[in-house]
């Protein structure tokens, strides 16, 4: 029970008790009156005993006090002390009794006053307070409500409404309430004499315009010395910009998170016009507006990619000033005029001094979106920018490819000698920087008498010049080797001679294996020029290198002015079922990763030796075979471009 109902129900007790009382007293007077003064005069004040107890319990004592009184009279009249002495003191007490009663009337009343004074400074603490939280708050609007009446009074919310008058009373605030939320209030104004704490209620009302609009209404409870509640005051607060800024926040948000998600798929697309469509596609799809994308390099603006396909292509952004980049307020022209259409444009600045824009534009009218929706339509413009120039440089490396591939098939041709008494296998891999131009080249001829000529050979560094200076000597090399009559050490004299006469800078120098396998003697002539020697596998014995005299690279043959260093050749007799296989540095040069160290160490030759003793080795499959086998010991692709080629003795085949 609240403390103001338990004040009344105390009240209406005490009341009985005073009432009681005076019956009793009024009894106690009235016996003594008939017993001594007669029975007509005691009948006679029956009826106003009588009137007494039905009177007030104040009068009720009254009477009771004055028939006390004329009890004691009439006793002393009529002579019995006694008796009277009695009456008197059941006087003495009725007249104490009356005194009580009459302080406790008065000291209710001052009580009363004391609270008729405690509700009217209560009533202006609420309008100081409102005042005050009102400045705390910023806001231009209070309100109060009276527990007594059940009242709301408002101050300022029909001006925040736009409105000129707003109707008094709980039906007026009601009636500018927004329907959806008008009975959920109507329920939390019925609660507000139990509320006994600061509370705020976050609804919408009406504008006089029709629009809605956030408040926040704050209060707190007005309560007297005994803790009753009297009313509630507060503020009523703008709260539009807030519920706004937290909507944009939401949507920012749940753009971000399905922007990072799809962003990801573009860069998938190889294709740059259809990578911009794409992303115009899902800009429509993020903001919820036509996306369109333009390339502002050429004068005018040129259209790259739009969202959808109806209507006509909108026109270039009309926004020449860079500071306007960011307006939300920028127009960008339709093609009719009444078609104006409200959009946002944001300029991203690439490779080269190019300009591309990427502009959102939607009908009016729509509010202007906020700093954090600008800033991800900035990210997306970037993140779209930074795809198509991943796209654009994806392809012009697959063109690079393409070209290095022809330049490199040039060097590594895949000749065909034919069918023979020597067999040949060739193999080219592509190092690590497929578009980088490697220096890797190789050659074979077969001679008139079926000898098959052959060189396998590496320029230093990588490069277009490289592969130039590979071609250049590939096709001396082969000039060199169909001339009759002459031998290895030649092809390498006139390949040096090419190499210092063509070197890009001083010290340039190429490594090379060049010679002759003979099937007619079974043996081979050789001149190693600083490159990896040949390997020799033959049929019951294990692979080995074979020997070389020492040669210096082709365009280091001669020093300076000294003299010339003349190539020796090396002659090797070949067993039954040879097979010899040549390569460049790039197979040896791979890493073995299941040595310890950060990157293992080389598989050298001896690593390939092993892996060669390990199987047969007689054609392109076998070749392929023992990359993988090295592939896998390095852990990955090659750094550098590998060459090989296996040369086989094909008489058996061949009988």
């Amino acid at each position: 029970m609240r403390p103001a109902a338990v004040h009344r129900v105390l009240a209406e007790i005490r009341a009985q008790v005073w009432y009681v009382v005076g019956a009793l007293v009024a009894a106690a007077g009235l016996i003594p009156l008939i017993r001594y003064s007669g029975n007509a005069v005691g009948y006679l004040l029956v009826p106003v005993i009588v009137i007494a107890l039905v009177a007030t319990p104040a009068v009720t004592l009254l009477v009771g006090v004055l028939m006390t009184a004329l009890a004691v009279i009439v006793a002393a009249t009529a002579g019995v002390l006694g008796e009277g002495a009695t009456i008197g003191r059941i006087t003495v007490v009725a007249l104490a009794t009356a005194i009580g009663y009459a302080v406790a009337r008065v000291r209710r009343r001052q009580q009363a006053a004391i609270v008729a004074q405690a509700r009217s400074l209560a009533t202006a603490h609420a309008a100081v307070q409102r005042r005050s939280i009102a400045a705390a708050a910023g806001a231009t609007a209070t309100w109060q409500w009276e527990a007594a009446t059940g009242e709301v009074h408002t101050d300022g919310v029909a001006a925040l409404l736009g409105s000129a008058v707003l109707s008094p009373g709980v039906t007026g605030f009601l009636d500018v309430v927004h329907p959806a939320d008008r009975d959920d209030i109507a329920a939390k104004l019925a609660e507000l004499p139990s509320v006994t704490r600061r509370f705020s209620l976050e609804f919408r009302m009406v504008r006089a315009d029709g629009r809605p609009l956030w408040v926040e209404l704050r209060g707190e409870p007005l309560l007297d010395a005994s803790g009753a509640v009297l009313g509630a005051a507060g503020v009523v607060v703008d709260a539009t910009e807030r519920r706004q800024e937290q909507a944009d926040r939401d949507a920012v948000l749940a753009i971000s998170t399905h922007m990072v998600e799809r962003l990801a798929d573009l860069l998938t697309i190889d294709d740059v016009d259809q990578l911009l469509h794409q992303a115009c596609e899902l800009g429509h799809e993020l903001f919820d507006g036509e996306m369109s994308y333009w390339d502002m390099s050429a004068e005018g603006g040129r259209l790259r990619a739009r969202s959808g396909t109806e209507g006509p292509p909108p026109s270039p952004p009309a926004i020449a000033d860079p500071g306007l980049w960011w307006s939300g307020a920028d127009v960008v022209p339709a093609a009719d005029p009444a078609e104006q259409r409200r959009g946002a444009a944001v300029r991203v600045a690439v490779s080269s001094g190019r300009q591309l824009v990427v502009v959102a534009s939607w009908p009016q009218p729509r509010p202007a979106p906020g700093p954090r929706w600008f800033a991800l339509l900035e990210r997306f413009a970037t993140q779209v920018a930074l795809a198509e120039a991943a796209a654009a440089r994806h392809r012009a490396q697959e063109q690079a490819a393409e070209l290095s591939r022809r330049l490199q098939e040039g060097l590594v041709p895949n000749p065909s000698i034919g069918p023979g008494r020597v067999g040949v296998a060739t193999l080219s891999i592509p190092g690590e920087h497929r578009l980088v131009l490697g220096g890797d080249f190789f050659d074979l001829v077969v001679g008139p008498t079926g000898a098959v000529s052959f060189i396998i050979g590496d320029v230093s560094g990588h490069g277009a010049e490289q592969a130039a200076l590979g071609a250049v000597l590939r096709g001396g090399w082969l000039g060199a080797a169909l001339t009759d009559g002459s031998e290895p050490r030649d092809w390498v004299e006139t390949l040096d001679v090419i190499v210092r006469e063509r070197a890009p800078a001083p010290g340039f120098f190429v490594t090379a294996l060049t010679g002759c396998v003979d099937p007619n003697d079974q043996t081979v002539r050789y001149v190693c020029a600083g490159h990896p020697a040949a390997l020799l596998l033959q049929p019951g014995a294990g692979p080995r290198v074979l020997p070389a005299a020492p040669v210096p690279p082709l365009g280091l043959l001669r020093y300076g002015d000294g003299p010339r260093i003349t190539p020796t050749e090396t002659v090797v007799d070949l067993p039954a079922g040879w097979a010899l296989l040549l390569c460049t540095d790039g197979i040896l040069e791979a890493h073995d990763v299941r040595e310890a160290g950060p990157a293992g160490r080389r598989v050298g030759t001896e690593g390939l030796l092993q892996i060669l003793s390990a199987g047969r080795w007689r054609d392109g499959e076998d070749l392929e075979r023992l990359a993988h086998a090295v592939y896998l010991r390095n852990g990955g692709p090659f750094t550098d471009d590998v060459a090989l080629v296996l040369l086989t003795d094909q008489r058996e085949v061949s009988s």
